[in-house]
């Protein structure tokens, strides 16, 4: 078995730039769900009538959804480099093996190896 180098400062900025993407993207969603909420916002909208409700409720529930998945994966991304400060990057926290490289470069926020995140989501 061949061990693996991690190439953690180039992981590291990978991350870091994810991160400030994310929050970007969070401060966008959450400045056009905020701008939404003011008067005006669609000429035409009747607040009484079934299809505009249904319409508002449809982009409000969107845009909550959004800003959750968003919130969620920033997270992951600060535990990410969290546990790059720690030197605990790399290691499945559910059974402490080596995560591929091949997967920590595809998906560098993650904190599972392959087998262990496909037991978590079956």
């Amino acid at each position: 078995m061949t061990t693996e180098m991690i190439d953690t400062d180039s992981l590291r900025q990978r991350l870091s730039e994810l991160r400030v993407r994310l929050q970007a993207e969070l401060n966008h969603v959450r400045d056009t769900d905020a701008a939404d909420t003011g008067a005006g916002k669609m000429g035409d909208f009747d607040p009484n009538h079934p299809a505009d409700m249904a319409t508002e409720m449809f982009e409000r529930e969107l845009s909550e959804t959004l800003s959750e998945n968003v919130e969620e994966l920033l997270h992951k991304v600060q535990r990410a480099l969290t546990r790059l400060d720690e030197g605990r990057y790399g290691r499945c926290e559910d059974c402490g093996k080596a995560i591929a490289q091949a997967r920590l470069e595809t998906v560098p926020y993650t904190s599972f190896c392959i087998t262990c995140q496909a037991r978590q989501e079956s």
